[in-house]
């Protein structure tokens, strides 16, 4: 199960790296110097006064009574509607903001910008399924408009592959992602932060398909840019730090990853507060790097405490909650405490299939990890299909060499070797070991481990 990877960033088509206000003040700019009516141009001053006073009730009053007035004016309605739509992304009523971009683009619907800002605020609602065909649809109306080498290319191309991740299908992310990034290559100043974020998704991405020492490369870039345009204590480089810790504790280098976990997690402290959300996925990383060298003791008070804080912030049923409990769980089964363990893997499993589907890749770490805890306990005929069943996860998600699929096999050839099948078991660590000896490198710690379970095995034979 993956502890909280770092996910791609959408990008909108005004500005990609501004706070939410000011990005909602660009995009409120572009729609003020389109094309609009004489009407529409007289309320943007009431608009602009109710805003400075961040007063944003009043420009949903402003805005309606627009539309009651006016509703015979068709060609202010769609700007009207994606204005309110804005408005309500300010007030994080995605729902309502939800409901005005759609009707802005479903009169409209020529109009990419409409479109993009649809689809990113369906993904920030988890409806990813729905948002993939219409970042599609925004990419095709750009291609057809300024051809495939536009600045707004790269970012349609960026978006349409963070919902493709987010869904788990990483082989048709990668190739788009891949082409953002050789665009901002091509346009952008080696120092601009537009290119750090590219190289951010990127690297996200190839951490979830196992190429490590590629995300690594890329995350070294991204901070290298981000520490020559925002001081030592900005938010992003503690993303940053962060992205390069994982990329390190992924290869098993967790000397080199532990500094830049805690400087990560002393910057979140600082700017947002110990309750913050961002400060829990600090924690929560610095955990996993302890549990990663053997300290699970250390692990679970940190992995507790920033469960707690992501609870509280989101709810217990919410997808920001599952790495917490599948941690903590992890935590518990590697200190034998079983029972505590088992329906915090239960409950994991259970929302990943609700807000995932029962296909996605994090299904099946939920499914290997809970097969782990019932091999602990013995309870072989229960672990076995949840093995295999991962197994096909894995192998329909990321083909049959990844190293994921490689972990699974060894998962299933232990269970069969614990139960004297020692025959069935040979042949899936031989499949095991080479795929990690190709994608991971003879010395990476999960290489080592399926060889001495290889030797084990054989020697009973």
């Amino acid at each position: 199960m993956p502890k909280n990877n770092p996910r791609g960033e959408f990008l909108d088509e005004t500005e990609a790296y501004l706070d939410d206000w000011d990005a909602a003040e660009k995009k409120y700019v572009k729609i003020k110097t389109e094309s609009v009516s004489d009407a529409l141009q007289t309320l943007f001053p009431k608009i602009e006064k109710a805003r400075e006073q961040f007063d944003l009730d009043e420009v949903n009053r402003l805005l309606e009574e627009f539309e009651e007035q006016d509703d015979n004016l068709t060609d202010d309605l769609a700007p009207v509607f994606y204005l309110r739509g804005l408005n309500y992304t300010l007030q994080l009523r995605h729902g309502d903001a939800e409901l005005y971009f759609r009707k802005a683009a479903s009169l409209d619907d020529k109009n990419s910008l409409y479109n993009n800002e649809h689809a990113i605020i369906l993904s920030k609602l988890g409806r990813h399924d729905d948002a993939e065909p219409i970042f599609r649809r925004a990419l095709e109306i750009n291609e057809a408009v300024y051809g495939t080498d536009h600045r707004s290319i790269a970012i349609l191309l960026n978006n349409l592959a963070t919902a493709l991740q987010n869904l788990g299908k990483y082989a048709q992310a990668e190739p788009l992602f891949r082409r953002a990034l050789q665009f901002n290559e091509r346009q952008l100043d080696p120092a601009h932060p537009r290119l750090a974020v590219s190289l951010k998704n990127l690297g996200g991405l190839l951490l979830d398909v196992g190429k490590h020492r590629e995300a690594e490369a890329l995350y070294r870039r991204t901070l290298a840019i981000d520490e020559k345009v925002y001081d030592n204590e900005h938010p992003k480089l503690a993303i940053d730090l962060n992205n390069l810790a994982e990329s390190l504790r992924m290869q098993g280098k967790h000397d080199e990853a532990e500094p830049l976990y805690r400087r990560s997690l002393a910057i979140h402290e600082q700017q947002f507060g110990p309750e913050h959300p961002k400060f829990a996925i600090s924690l929560n990383n610095l955990a996993s790097l302890l549990q990663g060298q053997g300290k699970s003791s250390e692990a679970e008070p940190l992995y507790r405490r920033a469960l707690a804080i992501t609870e509280k912030a989101y709810g217990k049923e919410h997808p920001e909650v599952v790495t917490g409990l599948n941690n903590l769980a992890e935590s518990l089964r590697n200190q034998k405490k079983y029972d505590e363990a088992e329906p915090l893997y239960r409950q994991t499993l259970a929302l990943c299939e609700k807000h995932l589907g029962p296909e996605h890749p994090y299904v099946a770490g939920s499914l290997n990890n809970l097969g782990l805890l019932l091999h602990a306990k013995r309870k072989y005929t229960e672990a076995e299909p949840l093995f295999r069943r991962a197994l096909s996860i894995d192998e329909m998600a990321f083909g049959k060499e990844h190293p994921n699929v490689a972990l699974d096999l060894n998962n299933l050839a232990q269970l069969l070797q614990e139960q004297g099948n020692y025959y069935d078991a040979v042949p899936l660590y031989e499949q095991a070991l080479k795929i990690l000896d190709s994608r991971s490198g003879e010395d990476h710690p999960h290489t080592i481990l399926i060889m001495k379970n290889l030797a084990a095995v054989l020697k009973k034979i």
